[in-house]
Order: structure tokens, then sequence, then C-alpha cells
């Protein structure tokens, strides 16, 4: 990949990990009635440039700031 340009992190690693995120979010709401927490404990997400990519990447949802400064996502009722 780095020997026809590309940068592998980028390019291969970031979008596999905003896949596997956005699809664990998707199944822990699966009915309307369905309720859950998304609770996200690493700072990479607020503190490096590609972290805002990888929040965009994720369904609608009221965010938070825990008590040491993390987000923290509340995933609402029917959306996944």
């Amino acid at each position: 990949m780095r020997a026809e340009g590309g940068n592998p992190f980028f390019d291969y690693q970031l979008p596999q990990a905003v896949i596997a995120l956005k699809q664990g979010a998707g199944r822990l709401i699966r009915t309307e009635t369905d309720r859950g927490v998304l609770m996200i404990c690493d700072p990479r997400l607020t503190d490096k440039p590609y972290g805002k990519r990888i929040w965009q990447s994720l369904p609608p949802m009221r965010r938070t700031r825990g008590a040491r400064g993390r987000r923290a996502s509340v995933l609402p009722r029917g959306e996944s």
C-alpha cells in the first residue's frame, strides 16, 4: 500500500475501525424499545485528528463527557 503512495492507517485500518464501531453501535439497539449506552474510553477519539472521523460515522445520539472528560454517547430508542 505504501509503495502505491497510500497510508495503511488512514486507507485501511481507520476505515475498518469505523465500520466495526458503527456495526457495534447498531447491534446495541435493535428495536424501538431498546435502549443502550455506548461508552468509549479511548482518549484518541477526542485527542487525535482522526477521532472526529470516527465520531461522525456513528448514528445520531446525545453525547456527553463523563467525570474525567471522556465522551459518553447514549443511543436513543429506534436509532442504530
